[in-house]
C-alpha cells in the first residue's frame, strides 16, 4: 500500500517519470518485493516481542501517517483518511505501550 501510492504521486508530480515506461514499475516492483520481505521479518518480530521490530514497525507507521497525510494534501482525503487512523492506531500503540512490550519480550527470553 505504501509503495505503490508512493510511485503513483510521483509520477503524477513528475511527467517526465511517466516516460520511462515499464523500467520505472520494474524497479518500483523490486522495491516493494524488498519491502513486502521487511514485512515479514517485522511481523515475526513483532511476533516474538523484539524490540528493534517495534522501533521498525513505530518507523513504518510514521513514514504510513507522513504519506498519508501528504496524499490527502494533494486531494485524495477520503481514501487516505484509513490509512492515517490505521496507522495513528499502530503507532500510538507501539509508542505507549513500550513497557508491556518489554515484559513480554523479558518474558519469552525466560521459556
Amino acid at each position: 500500500m505504501l509503495g505503490a501510492g508512493l510511485i503513483g504521486s510521483i509520477t503524477q508530480q513528475v511527467p517526465l517519470l511517466a516516460v520511462f515506461g515499464s523500467g520505472l514499475f520494474i524497479v518500483g516492483a523490486i522495491f516493494l518485493i524488498g519491502l513486502a520481505v521487511l514485512s515479514i521479518f517485522v511481523g515475526r518480530g513483532l511476533w516474538k516481542a523484539q524490540p528493534w521490530a517495534r522501533i521498525v514497525a513505530i518507523i513504518f507507521a510514521g513514514l504510513g501517517i507522513l504519506f498519508a497525510i501528504i496524499s490527502m494534501i494533494q486531494g485524495s482525503v477520503v481514501g487516505n483518511i484509513f490509512s492515517l487512523v490505521l496507522n495513528l492506531a499502530i503507532g500510538g500503540y507501539l509508542l505507549l505501550s513500550k513497557k508491556e512490550f518489554l515484559q513480554q519480550s523479558y518474558n519469552n527470553h525466560d521459556e
